[in-house]
């Protein structure tokens, strides 16, 4: 086989049968003859021309190729045109082709196990990110519709490595940035907590919410450099079964994690802290991961799942006030304002903390379910707006609370439709406000759209919300994993028309 290599455009080059001499005009041309040894070939411009019979004739264009037997090529970053012409000439214009080949030997896997553990006295952020289309009208009704139905999801950490482990983490960006890595999902490990007896094809730990994928990897690991990655084919409660037995026994203390296969950013900073030490913050975005398993409420009005969870109360909460006007102000006179909608699209920010696994899922599981900003759901406002005045029964329609301006302001106000009663013992009861007006002196009369259906007695009340209408205000979740098993949160709902 024969790979010809021409430069110094334009070309014309023929090439008949073994008995013909090859014409060249203008051209610079080397003929390199390989059977079945890979060819190498780099940072150079080729032609190759292969005919049977007829001469093919190549203008203003610049090809490169490779003919070589058992080793496959690689093509990459390339607009490729090839001829062969076994009778008829044919003709190629302005055609540039680019053929890259590795030399397998030398070819690092296409995905390198990065087993570097974080610096966990940072934590670690992870990013479940969508894609919500979101439209508001001028009369502020919105439309949402999902983009992504399976989120990006990301990891964030940083890490310390000294001596021989510094090293390694050079080796492993700078040599294999573009590649494929296999990333263990720090925050789900456990160990193994007995001896794992090399060929073992069962592995006993704790599945629950631990997110391990049938199909995907599981990484036992004692360090850095002690690891074994193995790919799981079922997973069950208490126990995963892998593809392949285990090459080595790993001792009880060992750590198990899921994994998957993630890409790194182009450009990834890191520092120096000395000659043997480095820290980075790196991040991963994982692929070919499941979408997340959703979790909904079990309370809901009218069909639309009520999220009842209350903020943390270590930090204030961030409340913005936010209308929807058009505002007409040259300078000089007054400004015209209208304002359509003519209420306030009320955005909440707060901080929540897990204290559990089971609660970070079911937390991750509300916004997954959603899928970002897409789904409508009721949130108690959790401020002390009513208070109850008088006994309520379970046939009543309407309460009574202290009067504290409702029957001035209320005029059917979006955002303060509807009310979540929650009862000393925890129990919540939802409602649909109908219209609020001025009863006995001191107090206001809340007429509901239907009655109550269970009996409210002051005694058993222990707070009285109104709830909103709202939207997740982002299409990204983040998780601040403090340990393995506590995290918190920093979320947002907006406000939308009823």
């Amino acid at each position: 086989m024969t790979i010809a290599r021409v430069s110094q455009l334009p070309a014309e080059a023929a090439f008949a049968p073994a008995t013909v001499p090859v014409r060249a005009d203008q051209v610079a041309a080397e003929t390199v003859v390989s059977v079945t040894a890979p060819v190498r070939i780099n940072q150079f411009i080729a032609e190759t021309i292969e005919t049977v019979a007829a001469p093919v004739r190549a203008d203003q264009f610049v090809i490169e190729a490779i003919y070589l037997d058992p080793p496959p090529v690689t093509l990459s970053q390339v607009v490729a045109e090839a001829a062969f012409a076994p009778v008829a000439p044919v003709r190629i214009d302005q055609t540039v082709v680019e053929v890259l080949m590795r030399d397998p030997a030398a070819a690092l896997p296409d995905n390198i196990v990065f087993a570097v553990a974080p610096n966990w006295e940072s934590g670690l952020i992870e990013r479940l990110e969508f894609r919500t289309w979101d439209v508001r009208s001028h009369g502020g009704l919105g439309q949402r519709a999902a983009l992504r139905w399976v989120p990006r999801l990301s990891v964030e950490y940083a890490l310390l490595a000294k001596g021989a482990e510094a090293v390694l983490v050079d080796l492993m960006i700078a040599a294999g940035q573009s590649a494929r890595y296999i990333v263990p999902r720090w925050q789900h490990g456990q160990a193994l907590g007995a001896t794992l007896p090399a060929g073992s094809s069962i592995i006993n730990i704790d599945t629950a919410d631990r997110e391990f994928v049938a199909g995907g990897y599981a990484l036992i690991r004692v360090s850095s450099s002690s690891y074994e990655l193995v790919q799981v084919l079922a997973v069950f409660a208490g126990y995963i079964t892998l593809a392949a037995p285990t090459a080595a026994e790993w001792p009880a203390s060992a750590q198990v994690y899921p994994a998957a296969r993630a890409i790194l950013a182009d450009s990834q900073p890191a520092g120096r802290v000395t000659a043997s030490v480095l820290t980075a913050t790196l991040a991963f975005q994982f692929i070919d991961l499941p979408a997340p398993e959703s979790w909904t409420p079990a309370e809901a009005l009218g069909g639309v799942p009520v999220w009842t969870r209350v903020p943390d109360g270590s930090e204030d909460r961030e409340v913005t006030y936010t209308r929807q006007q058009n505002r007409i102000d040259y300078g000089f006179v007054q400004p015209h304002i209208t304002d359509a909608p003519e209420r306030a699209f009320i955005r909440r920010g707060d901080r929540h903390v897990m204290f559990s696994r089971s609660d970070v899922t079911r937390f991750r599981g509300f916004f997954a379910g959603g899928q970002g900003r897409r789904r409508k759901f009721y949130r108690p406002v959790h401020e002390l707006g009513l208070v109850l005045a008088a006994d309520a029964l379970a046939t009543d329609s309407t309460l009574t609370i202290d009067a504290v301006g409702y029957a001035d302001y209320f005029v059917g106000l979006s955002g303060r439709l509807a009310l979540g009663i929650k009862s000393s013992s925890g129990v919540w009861t939802f409602a649909a406000i109908q219209s609020i007006a001025a009863g006995a002196p001191g107090t206001d009369t809340v007429t509901l759209t239907a009655p109550l259906g269970v009996a409210m007695p002051r005694s058993d009340v222990a707070r009285i919300f109104f709830l909103e209408l709202v939207t997740h205000d982002a299409d990204v979740l983040e998780l601040h994993w403090i340990t393995d098993r506590v995290a918190e949160s920093r979320i947002a709902t907006i406000g939308v028309s009823q």
